[in-house]
């Protein structure tokens, strides 16, 4: 009988700590050492800053879902890599600078891109096989005078199956997640000249004034003459003056 209760007692302390075990149980992604294909694109012949705060290189996100489990995403060195290698391609030169620090002499623009929001879901709550990420970027553009000249989202998304990696859980989200990064830096590459509405502000401006003036001693086309024929009539104010 005394062996029995034992037994009993042990199988309880071993319930108990199994469901304390459950309670802490927790996935973390940590996004470290992306790989980002390089873009094929014709940069800018402009040097950018870029300036990151809390906001980027210390994001954590952490939630814990009804269901049960914490999940803790932490995406802030993935999306300072990101940007820094994203506007290496977008710029011939790219200069980081600390938040307390203003536009430094001799940049054309300034980009701020903090981590405003990020959410993800589990296949418990999409209703499919999949894992899924979703990040909001406020992407800030400053002119060399540090004066805003846009502000505009990007947000950015991606997805994984489970089933389809190995690691389960983890492996799945962390997979998600490094697709929504790699996904706000295409969108970055194909939207930036539009969404900051620079192509007829200061990057058309800027581009052309670098271009290299013509070399001295180049022949100006003569401008071709206006017959008789081709002279334009002159208006009912002109002829007060003929």
């Amino acid at each position: 009988m005394a062996g029995s209760l034992r037994l009993s007692r042990l199988k309880a302390v071993l319930a108990t700590a199994s469901m304390g075990l459950l309670a802490g149980c927790g996935t973390t992604v940590v996004l470290d050492n992306m790989q980002l294909p390089e873009a094929l694109v014709e940069p800018y012949p402009l040097t950018a800053a870029v300036r990151f705060g809390k906001d980027v290189e210390s994001f954590v996100y952490e939630e814990t879902l009804p269901s049960g489990g914490t999940y803790t995403i932490d995406l802030g060195r993935a999306s300072a890599l990101m940007f820094t290698e994203t506007l290496k391609d977008m710029f011939a030169d790219v200069v980081p600078v600390t938040p307390d620090t203003l536009v430094p002499e001799g940049i054309d623009l300034l980009v701020e891109p903090p981590l405003v929001a990020l959410e993800f879901a589990i296949p418990a709550q999409t209703v499919t096989k999949d894992y899924a990420v979703w990040i909001r970027y406020q992407i800030r553009v400053y002119d060399s005078e540090g004066v805003l000249q846009a502000e505009y989202p990007l947000s950015a998304y991606g997805k994984a199956a489970r089933e389809s990696l190995m690691g389960g859980t983890e492996s799945a989200l962390r997979s998600a997640a490094s697709l929504a990064i790699r996904d706000a830096a295409v969108l970055m590459l194909l939207g930036f000249e539009r969404e900051a509405a620079l192509a007829k502000n200061q990057l058309a401006g800027l581009a052309v004034a670098q271009q290299p003036p013509a070399p001295l001693g180049a022949e100006t086309p003569p401008k071709p003459a206006t017959t008789p024929e081709q002279a334009p009539a002159p208006t009912d104010d002109a002829e007060k003056f003929l």
